[in-house]
This record gives C-alpha cells, sequence and structure tokens, in this order.
C-alpha cells in the first residue's frame, strides 16, 4: 500500500505504517503463549505459535468478547499500548495528555469465516468529543486474503450515517451493525500491513473485513486512545490508563498497571475488568463491537 505517510495526512482514511519495529510484534507475538490462552481446542496443523490463542470451539462474537480489555489484565498488552513510536504519533492527533480506552484482539485463524461488516465505530460508544483515534496493530501478516481491514476512503468526513441491525451469521459485531446506505465497494482500500505496523483510524471511518479465506492466521491488536478530555455518555466513569502526559478533567478511573503474563483470557483479572466494563457499557448505548 504505498509509501509511508505523516499521521496527519492518513487521519481517518489511509495507511500509516511502520510505525512499531518488527521486534514489538514478535516479542508481543511470543507473549501470546503467556497471557491469552484459552481453554478450548484448536483446529489441526495451526501453527504453534498461534495455538494458545486460537479457538474454534468459540462464536466469531463470543472471541471478540473474550479478547476485548486485555491491556488491564496482561503486561505485554499494556507495555504495547505504550510503545513511544505509537504514541509520538498519536500525540500528533489527539495532543499530549493520552488514555488507552479500550483494546480488542482481532484474531481470524485459516479459513475462518468472522467477518465485519461496514459500520462506524463512532456511533455507539457515546463519547464526546470525538478526539479519539484507533491503532490497529499487525501481529501478523494483514493481507486481503486473511482478511485484512478495509476502509472507505473520506467517510469520516461524513459522521453518523444512518444504521441497521443485520445479526448475521459469523459476524463479529454484536448486532450486526452496519451503515445502511450503499458501499460502493471498488472504492474501499485495503490496509495491508507487515508484522510491526500499524494504520491509525478515526472512529466516524467507514470500515469492514472479509473472511479469511487463506492458511494464514491474521491476528493484530485495536488501540482506542482518547484524549484525556474526552467524556462518555452514561452514569458512570469508565475504566482507562493513562499513558502519555496528565489527566486534568478526571473523566476517566484510571486503572493500576498489571504486572503479569500468566493467566487465562476471560478468567481472574481479565474477567473481573470485562464484568465491570460491560456493566459501564450497559448503563451507555449497548455492547457493541468492531
Amino acid at each position: 500500500p504505498g509509501a509511508a505517510r505523516r499521521p496527519e495526512s492518513v487521519r481517518g482514511n489511509r495507511l500509516n505504517p511502520r510505525n512499531t519495529p518488527r521486534s514489538t510484534a514478535c516479542s508481543s507475538r511470543n507473549a501470546h503463549s503467556r497471557g491469552l490462552t484459552l481453554r478450548a481446542g484448536v483446529p489441526k496443523g495451526t501453527p504453534s505459535w498461534v495455538q494458545p490463542i486460537a479457538s474454534h470451539a468459540l462464536s466469531a462474537g463470543r472471541r471478540w468478547h473474550i479478547n476485548a480489555d486485555t491491556h488491564f489484565a496482561f503486561a505485554w498488552i499494556d507495555e504495547l499500548t505504550r510503545h513511544p513510536r505509537i504514541l509520538d504519533a498519536v500525540e500528533r492527533l489527539l495532543g499530549p495528555d493520552i488514555l488507552a480506552w479500550k483494546t480488542h484482539r482481532f484474531v481470524k485463524m485459516p479459513h475462518d469465516k468472522a467477518f465485519v461488516s461496514w459500520p462506524q465505530d463512532g456511533t455507539c460508544w457515546g463519547l464526546s468529543p470525538m478526539d479519539v483515534a484507533t491503532a490497529w496493530v499487525a501481529l501478523s501478516p494483514v493481507t486481503p486474503a486473511n482478511g485484512c481491514m478495509r476502509v472507505v476512503p473520506g467517510s469520516h468526513s461524513r459522521p453518523k450515517l444512518p444504521q441497521r441491525e443485520t445479526f448475521a451469521d459469523n459476524n463479529i459485531l454484536s448486532r450486526g451493525q452496519e451503515i445502511s446506505v450503499a458501499v460502493d465497494e471498488q472504492r474501499a482500500v485495503d490496509l495491508v500491513l507487515q508484522p510491526g505496523e500499524m494504520s491509525l483510524h478515526h472512529l466516524w471511518i467507514v470500515h469492514g473485513s472479509n473472511a479469511n479465506t487463506s492458511p494464514i492466521p491474521r491476528i493484530g491488536i485495536a488501540i482506542r486512545y482518547v484524549a484525556t478530555r474526552v467524556r462518555q455518555d452514561g452514569a458512570g466513569k469508565p475504566f482507562a490508563m493513562l499513558v502519555r502526559g496528565h489527566d486534568r478533567y478526571g473523566n476517566f478511573s484510571l486503572t493500576e498497571r498489571p504486572t503479569r503474563n500468566d493467566g487465562f483470557a476471560g478468567e481472574g483479572r481479565h474477567a473481573m475488568f470485562l464484568e465491570r466494563v460491560h456493566a459501564a457499557l450497559a448503563t451507555t448505548q449497548g455492547p457493541h463491537r468492531s
């Protein structure tokens, strides 16, 4: 996908590769076996380095739930959210005071039917002002064949398009959300990444991804960064980690950093945070997956 661009030129719609070193992806990939093991089987022949995090025994939506907000529970993901090369790019978009609000670990195993339709993340999260940026960090090769993210360039300039719920099978989203206007897929851009590269995008960007039709797993972590001045609708304060600068607003409940990488995803400390996070989401606009 072309040469690297400055973050200012890609806000919301284009690839900004090579912001994280490949060594980060390698060390993060190895940490999966310590901190994100699922108690379920994996398909025969799955490469050994992804076996601990794979599970076709779980539905696409359930896998999303298990893989959400792991930065609160596992030290290696917390460290990734604080990588200086990621934060330097995010700071140029959001300013010097930055929170890591949410993380989502997206895994599509070989020949996985899971897909994402064409939603806008900003419609369901109740955040304002929209000083939010998602860093999608590749931990494996990410290609059209294994279901890379696709975006519609410029669509972030038309905030809050009409949405509908499809409840489609194998859709990673909780209700199969998608925009209810026609998407010209000929205009869509594939965000092709190598391990250690990332894309930055705006929450109003129309995006999606296809199923993995290849023998290669697709693994990445989406880190949702917000400026400290951002607020979320609802009665309580959402959880977040202060990863750079100072919090002068107090709109989020800041949590302590995790110190360990052992345990199972969806259990122990991680299960506690999942319960608290989803209870808080229930008081806003309902669960959303992306």
